[in-house]
């Protein structure tokens, strides 16, 4: 049997067999999707693992820039040297 423009219309059991096709390929589908899932898990805890060691880098460049001040300060003051 054919439509209105001449494409083969699937018997019944054909399209039975097409569905089960099509679920047996979900299946494989979801598994892949389940094991990519599972091997980036890793990959995505190492960058937020990065993303607080830069935020804590970054406390610590903020912090010495004062201290550095203070030490600079402090060893003008021992060596003598006056500001000019």
């Amino acid at each position: 049997m054919q439509d209105d423009y001449g494409n083969q219309i699937p018997t019944l059991p054909q399209m039975w067999d097409r569905m089960n096709e099509f679920q047996k390929e979900l299946k494989i589908n979801s598994e892949a999707t389940s094991r990519i899932e599972n091997n980036t898990a890793e990959l995505i805890q190492t960058f937020h693992d990065f993303k607080g060691a830069f935020r804590v880098l970054s406390w610590i460049g903020k912090l010495a820039i004062p201290f550095t001040a203070i030490i600079a300060l402090y060893i003008t003051i021992k060596s003598g040297i006056t500001p000019k």
